[in-house]
């Protein structure tokens, strides 16, 4: 009882200073969501529409001009391309090793090959194009059977392994071929992830705030009981002392760590039942407003096909250039042209900012939907829920695509410039190697594109939550959100990582499931023969199925409802202080 009534003063003694602060609030704020709307960052629209009709202009290029085909076609040792229409070499699409002993034990056997019709049965002739490596058509050694449709392999397994070992050391081409092969896996995969996402939201209605106060308790216990076990083991340890002294200092470590836990518990215990109940709250919005799945849904929809798009593009892109054969290998290798370099950067880069973009859109319309549902007192009639979702779709659509372009612009930017890095890490690996100092440097250089990176990404969304609250353009938005954030580093700070470890165990379960789901489909389907590697299109599927920002709800959610004028925000957090007392 005496908890009741200490709760209820906290309340009333909150309620007082969001009154008192009412007066530093925002005049366009005062009654709430900015409606009277203007158009922002019309330039930015402009560059950014441009944009968008140019990664088209690169697909045609590609399609024009490209042949995926010819990434996975082989060469026969003479450098004759196999099927190759229009040449001797037209009907003899596979490739075939005549000496599997030769194959397996030298290391240049893999050039050892011939063009046949088809895979021969053991001790048939095969129908070959003959080469100055084979003279006549031999007799067949092994039984085989097409493999990726270019390739006859041995139908024993051991065999089989020990020649795509061999394969390893081939080119990205191939990776490539496989992704056409998979085209299908990837489009059943987004609808399976889909699912699993919508089933996770569901879910952290029930569990979110209870998974909050257990992982507090089991992080305590572990550090506890960590200690005594590791304290257990150095006082019967009997070997070195010094390993002995070791192991009981970091018993003791244990316990401080253990002790600084419970002492950071105590003082920030306001602010993680603050945080555990705008998680709870985030099911109370998803609950009276149940249209939102629709935005997760569609825009993982709308982004999966943006990707399959454009995977499908870059092989196009990818195969324009020469034709030409590895050595010692029958692999073909690509050779490009300038324009061609070119058109795939512009191509990589428009991946990076159209993504980006897409994935800011549900972030916007999420915001704008919770802003509007709490505005109104709860917003629980479904036709409300609808027409505040109609409300953020024309928003975006009407108002802010410049602003949005805006932000995932900056994005993209940031992340090219990773892959730049990146690119340049792998090209000067043997120079770190020799030199410490260049370790170090790539080390620091590394950590601080990360940092930078981590930075443009939060202040862009909080900027877009901003803009779905006050209309104004991406800048101001972005300064808005900063300066909020500073003065509430606290409270944002301890509802970031808790939201962030729900998030975090969510996509680590969808995307493993996915995973499971992918190998167990090609490991049982046709795909198996089809696909050099399914190591490759299962990293795709990962990539597809790993929630993105559009899809996190409860923490988008949480976010619009508390990243509002003084104010507002006041007055949510008082909200949710009483639904966890009334809770309780």
């Amino acid at each position: 009882m005496g908890n009741r009534a200490g709760s209820s003063s906290y309340v009333e003694k909150d309620i007082q200073t969001a009154n008192d602060e009412k007066n530093k609030t925002p005049p366009e704020l005062q009654n709430g969501v900015v409606t009277d709307r203007q158009c922002t960052d019309v330039f930015m629209c402009i560059i950014f529409t441009v944009f968008f009709c140019g990664m088209f202009a690169t697909a045609a290029y590609g399609y024009a001009k490209g042949d995926p085909v010819k990434l996975i076609t082989p060469f026969d040792s003479d450098g004759n391309q196999c099927g190759l229409k229009g040449s001797a070499m037209a009907d003899y699409k596979v490739l075939y090793w005549p000496n599997l002993n030769n194959l397996v034990l030298n290391p240049n056997g893999l050039d050892q090959t011939v063009c046949v019709k088809y895979c021969p049965d053991k001790g048939n002739l095969t129908q070959c194009v003959p080469n100055t490596q084979f003279s006549s058509c031999p007799e067949a050694d092994y039984e085989s059977k097409r493999y990726i449709g270019r390739y006859c392999l041995p139908t024993n397994s051991t065999l089989k392994d020990s020649i795509i070992d061999k394969f390893a050391s081939g080119n990205l081409a191939r990776y490539f071929g496989d992704l056409g092969a998979a085209w299908y896996l990837f489009l059943i995969m987004a609808g399976i992830s889909t699912t699993l996402c919508l089933i996770y939201l569901i879910l952290l209605k029930w569990i979110a705030k209870p998974m909050i106060y257990i992982s507090l308790v089991l992080i305590f216990l572990l550090l506890l009981g960590g200690g005594f076990y590791v304290f257990y083991l150095g006082v019967k340890y009997e070997g070195k002392d010094h390993t002995r002294a070791v192991m009981i200092g970091m018993g003791i470590m244990l316990w401080i760590m253990c002790g600084l836990f419970l002492l950071a518990i105590c003082c920030c215990w306001g602010a993680i039942r603050l945080a555990a109940a705008i998680m709870q709250a985030a099911s109370d919005f998803v609950r009276n407003t149940p249209q939102i799945f629709f935005v997760p849904a569609i825009f993982f929809f709308i982004i999966s096909s943006w990707i399959v798009f454009w995977i499908i593009s870059a092989i196009w892109v990818f195969s324009v250039g020469t034709i030409e054969k590895r050595d010692g290998s029958p692999f073909a290798e690509m050779k490009w042209e300038t324009t061609t370099r070119y058109v795939w950067i512009y191509h990589l880069f428009g991946l990076l900012w159209i993504s980006a973009f897409i994935i800011a859109c549900a972030q916007f319309i999420i915001a704008a939907v919770a802003a509007l549902w709490y505005f109104s007192q709860g917003g629980s009639s479904d036709d409300k829920g609808k027409a505040n979702l109609r409300m953020g779709i024309k928003w975006i659509f009407r108002y802010h695509v410049g602003s949005i372009a805006f932000g995932s612009l900056l994005i993209a930017i940031m992340q090219m410039i990773k892959l730049i890095f990146e690119y340049l890490r792998r090209k000067t690996r043997n120079l770190q190697a020799q030199s410490c100092i260049a370790r170090c440097m790539c080390c620091i250089i590394g950590c601080f594109i990360q940092y930078l990176d981590s930075c443009v990404r939060f202040i862009a969304k909080n900027a877009y939550i901003q803009m779905a609250l006050t209309s104004k353009n991406f800048c101001t938005s972005a300064r808005l959100a900063f300066s909020l954030v500073v003065r509430n580093a606290g409270r944002f700070s301890m509802t970031n990582s808790i939201g962030g470890i729900l998030i975090f165990l969510g996509r680590l379960l969808i995307a493993a499931l996915s995973a499971w789901i992918a190998y167990i489909i090609i490991m049982n389907s046709d795909l198996k023969d089809e696909v050099y590697s399914p190591v490759f299109p299962i990293i795709v599927v990962v990539i597809i199925a790993t929630p993105r920002k559009s899809q996190r709800i409860p923490r988008n959610k949480r976010q619009a409802a508390c990243k509002q004028n003084q104010s507002s925000r006041q007055s949510f957090f008082i909200i949710l202080r009483s639904k966890s007392n009334s809770q309780d």
